[in-house]
């Protein structure tokens, strides 16, 4: 299982985001989980919680480059995805 925190600025837009524009996603508040199969569950952080602040060490947005590697034989097409919705 891989796990993710991600900082954002608006939480309702991010599950918005991740749930509707991707569509790769579903779940309820801060925990988002991948529906291809791969097990991957992001955990979106807002900027100026407290989880955030313990999670990233600050109360500013954090920006992250992020490469992930999952078994050989299961792809996540993120970029596929963004472009077929038009992102």
């Amino acid at each position: 299982m891989i796990y993710l925190n991600l900082s954002v600025n608006n939480l309702e837009e991010s599950i918005d985001f991740y749930s509707k524009k991707i569509g790769l996603f579903s779940g309820s508040y801060d925990r988002l989980i991948c529906e291809t199969g791969a097990k991957l569950i992001i955990d979106l952080l807002e900027v100026g919680s407290e989880d955030h602040f313990r999670v990233f060490g600050s109360d500013s947005h954090m920006m992250s480059s992020i490469t992930i590697f999952y078994e050989d034989d299961i792809k996540i097409d993120l970029l596929g995805r963004l472009k077929d919705n038009g992102i």
